[in-house]
């Protein structure tokens, strides 16, 4: 598992072993493989990051709708 913090590095070594085997000889698709599913990956993570911002400020608004009429009683 590959922590938060050394994502990037981690595909930043990836695409160097890659390109290393590109200079050998290996084929262009492992390149491309490796490369969608970065792309994809970060998409995601991307994604879930802002949905999760979303929800956080949307529930902060919702519970203090929903806390501040009960706090009269």
């Amino acid at each position: 598992m590959v922590s938060k913090g050394n994502y990037t590095r981690y595909w930043i070594n990836k695409f160097n072993d890659v390109l290393e085997d590109l200079e050998e000889g290996i084929s262009m698709g492992k390149f491309f493989s490796y490369l969608i599913y970065y792309l994809l990956t970060s998409f995601i993570k991307f994604y879930l990051t802002i949905i999760q911002a979303f929800l956080n400020v949307f529930l902060y608004f919702v519970l203090r709708e929903v806390i501040s009429p009960l706090q009269l009683l």
